[in-house]
């Protein structure tokens, strides 16, 4: 089990999705704040062999609590702090049971702090 330091339930009231179904907040804001997301839970959600649909979804309206909402099949929202590539792997493991490999997780982490130096505009 991969250990999270910042994984937060939202309280809001779950959705129920489909079996399967990973949901990301693509709004603008997250999407600027974290634009790797999306692609990071595709990934993992492949490597643990799982049959999930990673899916965007509209603003949560939660951009204050973190950088990115995610709901998995139960309906539950998350915010992702910083969309941190472990903690996608814990709602993963969470809500479907699976867990990705942890070389998959640590090479997402690296994706997600090199997309983070660009936006900071650091030399490489």
């Amino acid at each position: 089990m991969h250990a999270v330091a910042h994984l937060f339930v939202l309280a809001t009231a779950a959705v129920a999705l489909a079996p399967g179904a990973l949901r990301v907040c693509n709004s603008a804001t997250c999407a600027k704040l974290s634009p790797a997301t999306v692609e990071n839970a595709r990934i993992l959600a492949q490597a643990a062999g799982a049959d999930v649909r990673v899916e965007t979804m509209g603003c949560q309206s939660k951009c204050k609590a973190g950088h990115a909402s995610v709901a998995g099949p139960s309906g539950r929202p998350y915010v992702v702090e910083a969309a941190s590539p472990l903690t996608l792997a814990a709602v993963l493991e969470i809500e479907l049971g699976v867990a990705p490999p942890d070389a998959t997780v640590r090479a997402c982490e690296r994706l997600a702090d090199a997309a983070a130096a660009r936006r900071r505009g650091d030399k490489a």
